[in-house]
Order: structure tokens, then sequence, then C-alpha cells
């Protein structure tokens, strides 16, 4: 087991009012999981992948990695987080001033210090994306699919044991959005490489090993 979230609770303030969004749920992830999950907008599904990716703490419940309790507050965790993680989302937050090998190399460089590896690995990473050819463009200079091609290349340059990926087609077309998911699915069978998906679109859903839905603040499994 990589990842294993039980019973869950978070909370918010909104004026004077105390809201409930995640109430105990629990969820299970596995080295070459391929996860959906779904459900009503504001439902909690996005907050719930914050709290699995460490970006945010609990009120609540307990998270284990690899059999260890890990403390979402801890002094350490930012560099655990990076080490262990990757993360995709809606808006593909490329660093517009840099290209896109730069871009895709910044968190090994962050990681090691070691620029020249780092632009090594990303080129390879680039190469695999189809994207070497692109590897000297800025953002504003990639089509939609590409800015979030490369942003599943920085996701991956540190080998993270699991993806997070909130909406990652959701600013996409039909088109674009089933390239994205094809590289997801292929990333998943080649390198056995674990992803947490959370989605309004039910072909992603449909294409996932498994589907769960957000209701009522606890995760029910479809699939």
């Amino acid at each position: 087991m990589l990842l294993e979230a039980k019973n869950i609770v978070k909370s918010y303030n909104e004026i004077s009012e105390n809201i409930l969004v995640l109430q105990g749920t629990s969820l299970c992830v596995k080295e070459n999981d391929l996860i959906a999950v779904t459900g009503e907008s504001g439902c909690g599904k996005s907050t719930l992948l914050h709290i699995l990716g460490m970006l945010d703490a609990p009120d609540d419940g307990e998270i284990f990695f690899k059999n260890e309790k890990i403390d979402s507050r801890g002094k350490n965790i930012s560099k655990f987080r990076n080490k262990k993680f990757g993360f995709i989302f809606q808006f593909h937050y490329l660093l517009e001033d840099f290209t896109a090998l730069e871009n895709v190399s910044v968190p090994y460089f962050i990681k090691t210090g070691k620029r020249k590896k780092s632009l090594e690995y990303a080129l390879e990473l680039l190469k695999k994306f189809r994207l070497e050819h692109r590897k000297d463009h800025y953002p504003n200079q990639l089509s939609g699919g590409e800015q979030q091609r490369t942003a599943i290349a920085r996701a991956l340059i540190n080998k993270p044991a699991i993806v997070f990926a909130d909406e990652p087609t959701g600013n996409l077309d039909p088109v674009h959005s089933r390239e994205i998911m094809d590289l997801i699915i292929e990333l998943n069978k080649t390198e056995n490489q674990a992803f947490v998906i959370v989605t309004h679109d039910p072909d992603i859903a449909d294409r996932c090993k498994s589907h769960y839905e957000m209701k009522n603040g606890k995760l029910e499994k479809i699939r």
C-alpha cells in the first residue's frame, strides 16, 4: 500500500457557519492505481486531493504512507511532499519567463541543485512526451495540450510515488483532453505510475481503473 487515508474529517469556517466538507472518508492508493474521483462542484473532491497530497491537513483522521503515519503539519512535510508526490492542476501554472525545458527542470533543480543534470533529465521527459521540438518555446507559444503535457512532465521529474491531478483536462477541448488522458494511461501502464484524478468528465472516469464518487462528505466506490 502506498497511501492510506483513514476517517478524514475537514471543515471550514465561513462567516459564522462551520461547513463540514469531509465526514470521515477513507481511501487506499496502491502502486499502479489509476483512480478517478467525481462528484458535484463543492462536494470536497479537491479538498480531499489536497489532504492526500499533504497540501492541507485534516481536522481529524490519519494518513499513512507505506504503512508509516504521516503528520501533515510536521516541519519537514514540504520536503516529504516534494519528494513523494507530483501535482497537476486545471491550469498549467508554467512559469511564463521560462522555456518548456526550464519549466520541467525546476523541481529537480530545487531538489538537487544540479542545473545541468536537471536540464538533461527534463529533455529526456520532453522527448518521451513528444515535445522535444518545443523545448525552447515559452508557455504562451505552446498549445493548450502542449502546456498541460509540459506540466505533466514537470510533475514527474522527481519520480513521485503518486501524482495527484485536479481537473487536469478542465481547460482543454475534447481532442486535447483525450490526448492528455492517453498520456496518463500510458504512464500508468509503462511506468507503473499511480494517479489520483479529480474530474467532472465521465469519459475520463470511465477510462480509470477505479472510480469513486464524493457524496455527503464520503467516498462511494462506483467501480
